[in-house]
């Protein structure tokens, strides 16, 4: 009876997969076509999220670094600095 119980709740637990590939939590799936909160969903798309993350680059060797490496440093962190997108970090 045990072992009977345990393969339903297991069968059970792999079916529970499908249930999530199978909603659609969409705005546009339960809003109107002409819906204004839809149109601001969409427009919202286009834009950056905001969200930025924090990183920070160690070089280092072992018998320190030396003037070409504090150079190369320097380039690597410019090339970092390109293309960031606005308001981010300084």
């Amino acid at each position: 009876m045990l072992v009977c119980s345990l393969a339903i709740l297991g069968g059970l637990g792999l079916l529970s997969g499908k249930f999530e590939e199978a909603q659609n939590n969409e705005p546009a799936s339960v809003l109107p076509a002409g819906a204004e909160s839809l149109a601001v969903h969409e427009l919202a798309g286009r834009f950056p999220s905001g969200d930025t993350e924090n990183a920070v680059t160690v070089f280092r060797r072992s018998a320190g670094l030396t003037e070409s490496d504090r150079q190369s440093i320097v380039t690597h962190g410019q090339a970092l600095g390109r293309d960031r997108p606005p308001g981010a970090g300084a």
